[in-house]
């Protein structure tokens, strides 16, 4: 079962890393493709897969303000999710917009809705979250990654605290 987990990675990230991802091409179809398989590795809770797309380097900050230093360190942490509280999760990005700071730089924000989250005891399924990501990507060889990354939970206009 382990080896075919691994296997089922390797084909994904090689999927991944297909020419589409290249960003010779329009950077906005680039991108956008770059967050369609992101969205794809996250559905199929492949952690690696899913760090891919990041430099070594990377910085991460998670809605709850965990701070993962470098792919690795963030897919750990990501995985560990992928076998928790998120093993039922699925994201849905809802809209994406990216502007170009300079050639090589871009920002992204995307507006992301999850279902299936579990408590962290897994206990229970939480009711559904949005939030909103921010993700700045470099144009390396020709090829985004992204080199930071934070995530924030929304909260809905009735819940925020009115001073």
């Amino acid at each position: 079962m382990k080896a075919m987990r691994i296997f089922t990675s390797v084909l994904l990230a090689l999927a991944l890393h297909s020419s589409s991802w290249a960003a010779s091409g329009d950077p906005n179809e680039a991108i956008d493709d770059i967050e369609t398989r992101l969205q794809t590795a996250w559905n199929a809770h492949d952690a690696a897969a899913y760090g891919t797309f990041f430099a070594d380097n990377a910085d991460v900050v998670g809605t709850s303000g965990e701070w993962s230093k470098g792919r690795t360190d963030f897919e750990h942490r990501l995985a560990d999710q992928f076998s928790s509280a998120m093993a039922n999760a699925k994201i849905k990005f809802e809209e994406i917009s990216i502007r170009y700071p300079s050639r090589d730089i871009a920002v992204t924000h995307i507006i992301w809705a999850m279902s299936g989250m579990r408590d962290s005891d897994a206990s229970a399924t939480q009711r559904p979250r949005r939030g909103i990501q921010t993700q700045v990507l470099q144009r390396v060889s020709h090829v985004w990654v992204i080199v930071g990354l934070q995530d924030t939970d929304a909260i809905p206009a009735q819940d925020r605290r009115r001073d």
